[in-house]
């Protein structure tokens, strides 16, 4: 195994806690971010480059989908959250989904708390999204990164073919 490659299998318990781990660390990560972007934000902007950063209190979907159903987005995402979770419980899992799975997890628990727990709360609640980059049209957060990559991962590792079996012909 070189240095770039990551070992496919790790023992199932330690597998499931490292994808705790990794899942505690999206979320953290996520609400630290948003309340730091805050504190030093308020209601300014700043930019550097093609970098813009400004509070943005979401209460639509993704891509401002649904803008204003925010209860439909707070029972979506606790779904998505759960069948994740449920995913990694009862499915041995090999390392890169189990991670991808994590980052899913962990962003969709970012965002989730977010919902619940930022006015008005109960479920109704606002994203803070805080980050663009031009010139993408929209603000977002690391929840929603960890949220759209682990999600491109997952998709990947469930296309590529698994050690030991062969590729498709051409």
């Amino acid at each position: 195994m070189s240095t770039l490659e990551l070992p496919t299998t790790v023992a199932t318990t330690d597998l499931r806690r490292r994808t705790l781990v990794a899942v505690g660390i999206v979320a953290v990560a996520d609400q630290l971010s948003k309340m730091t972007a805050i504190a030093v934000l308020g209601d300014g902007e700043r930019s550097f480059g093609p970098f813009r950063f400004v509070i943005v209190h979401n209460q639509g979907g993704p891509f401002g989908i649904a803008t204003g159903a925010s209860l439909f987005w707070t029972v979506l995402t606790l779904a998505v959250v759960v069948g994740a979770i449920i995913a990694v419980a009862t499915n041995k899992l090999q390392l890169l989904p189990a991670l991808a799975l994590a980052a899913v997890i962990g962003g969709g628990l970012g965002n989730l708390l977010d919902r619940l727990f930022r006015s008005p709360g109960g479920g109704k609640g606002a994203v803070i999204d805080w980050i663009a980059i031009d010139p993408y049209p929209r603000v977002f957060n690391l929840a929603d990164i960890a949220l759209r990559g682990g999600a491109v991962i997952l998709v990947i590792a469930m296309l590529a073919p698994r050690s030991g079996e062969a590729s498709p012909p051409a």
